[in-house]
């Protein structure tokens, strides 16, 4: 083979063994969305569910992304008919199982947004995990939860 022909053909294959393919492949999200909030709101959420591929329980720890300074792990919790929000530090996500995150449970709470998004727009969140690579999850903001 010509270099022409092997260089390419190496970058894929790096590709497919990459540490992030891996962990693509071991975690898979589903209906990542992202509420529209008023263009003066400090705070957003973001929900989806995660399924776990392997056959071994997968942590993660913490997530980010560039179009908000801050975001975290969030539990909803209500006792005697007050709901509230408490930081949940990471979630494991059994083996061969799913954690649903979703209004009113758990979410990931997205703070101080760069700019405003609307609907029709996308962000990017790095899902952080202990003992595996980290992975970005492309979520599209949405007035209402998909069906």
């Amino acid at each position: 083979m010509t270099l022409n022909k092997t260089l390419p053909m190496l970058l894929v294959l790096c590709g497919l063994f990459s540490p992030v393919a891996y962990a693509q492949a071991l975690i898979e999200v589903e209906n990542a969305w992202l509420r529209e909030a008023p263009p003066v709101s400090r705070v957003n959420a973001a929900y989806m569910t995660l399924h776990n591929r392997s056959n071994k329980d997968v942590t993660l720890e913490s997530v980010a992304s560039r179009f908000y300074d801050h975001a975290m792990i969030h539990r909803t919790v209500t006792e005697n008919g007050i709901s509230r929000m408490l930081h949940q530090g990471d979630i494991t996500i059994p083996a061969k199982g799913k954690i649903t995150l979703q209004p009113d449970g758990l979410h990931m709470m997205l703070m101080r947004p760069v700019s405003p998004l609307r609907q029709g727009d996308e962000i990017f969140v790095k899902l952080n995990f202990t003992k595996q690579p980290s992975m970005f999850i492309k979520v599209p903001v949405l007035k209402t939860a998909p069906k």
